[in-house]
């Protein structure tokens, strides 16, 4: 099987990587969920140099979800609800 996605790739847009990201889930049925970003607008409040402005994001983390259940299901679990 060819690798949909592989290390190092380039995208144009943000939308191009997330078509790509959700063939990737598909096609190894896994799911991933975003963990961690930071906006343009955000990352320009403590950065000096020009970011362009069709970036969506400056920083952005993906965490594969390993036990089926979502971020929210983790937490309510762990409360001790019952």
């Amino acid at each position: 099987m060819a690798a949909v996605i592989s290390v190092g790739d380039c995208f144009e847009t943000f939308e191009q990587f997330h078509a790509k990201l959700e063939e990737y889930m598909q096609t190894t049925s896994t799911r991933f969920y975003r963990r961690d970003a930071r906006t343009i607008a955000a990352a320009r409040k403590r950065l000096t140099r020009p970011l362009n402005d069709e970036i969506k994001y400056y920083d952005i983390r993906y965490c594969c979800v390993s036990d089926g259940l979502d971020v929210r299901s983790r937490r309510q679990r762990g409360r001790g609800d019952s």
